[in-house]
């Protein structure tokens, strides 16, 4: 079992060294502590502020009604814009048809009533589907995993003893998951819940899509993303050890 402060990876259930040894990527997750020594979180209220330069390029509210169609692909699952939210269910998975590049950060509202919430969770980087991409799930696996995925292979896992909880029946979380070509992080509700490094999480590895996952039914609200400049907030001896 993965815990937040290992290194380990693991691709589609294979053995961890089978996939540091397959995968042959310069990966690391950190703890919290490290997330704050490195300047991502603000050390007085634990915030994750918005990184130097950072463009907003996409809001949405769904007020407007209309359908999901309009701006989205859905790629699978059923999708509708219902009072004023974007509804999702039956392993709901659509992205924005807008490309709007691979260094991105969204910050939205997320809730279930269904009996069993399942994935209230963000696509960054996508070309239209999970892979490629960054996977910042909160609540998967019948809400007892949190998790960061890059292309296909986890980063970092919470679940059994380092699961600190996930999707709360009815409320509205806020959730941010943001990649800044390196640092990959998931904020709910205020809090740091999970991060991950990859030096190869830039740009020409992912897509330039974003999107979202339900796997059994919930809503999504009041999005904002922002495209990030490329090592935005990253430390200039993480830049150095860059792999070409």
């Amino acid at each position: 079992m993965l815990k937040t402060t290992c290194i380990r990876m693991l691709v589609c259930g294979a053995s961890v060294l089978l996939a540091v040894t397959i995968g042959s990527a310069v990966s690391e997750t950190e703890t919290s502590s490290n997330c704050v020594a490195n300047g991502l979180v603000n050390v007085e209220d634990g915030s994750l502020p918005l990184p130097s330069g950072a463009k907003k390029v996409f809001t949405e509210d769904f007020n407007a009604g209309g359908n999901a169609t309009d701006q989205w692909d859905v790629v699978s699952g059923n999708w509708a814009i219902r009072d004023g939210a974007l509804c999702g269910s039956n392993g709901a998975l659509l992205v924005l048809k807008r490309e709007l590049g691979s260094n991105l950060r969204v910050e939205y509202t997320a809730w279930s009533d269904d009996k069993s919430p399942c994935d209230l969770t963000a696509v960054l980087g996508s070309n239209g589907g999970l892979q490629p991409g960054c996977t910042f799930q909160f609540g998967g696996s019948l809400n007892s995993r949190n998790a960061i995925c890059f292309n296909g292979t986890y980063l970092i896992v919470q679940e059994g003893g380092t699961f600190p909880g996930g999707i709360v029946k009815g409320k509205k979380h806020r959730i941010i998951a943001q990649n800044n070509g390196h640092d990959l992080v998931l904020f709910v509700d205020g809090k740091l819940l999970i991060q991950a490094h990859s030096f190869l999480a830039g740009p020409g590895a992912l897509g330039t899509k974003a999107g979202f996952y339900i796997y059994t039914s919930g809503a999504i609200d009041d999005v904002t993303i922002y495209a990030l400049q490329e090592d935005a907030g990253v430390p200039a001896w993480r830049r150095t050890r860059r792999q070409p």
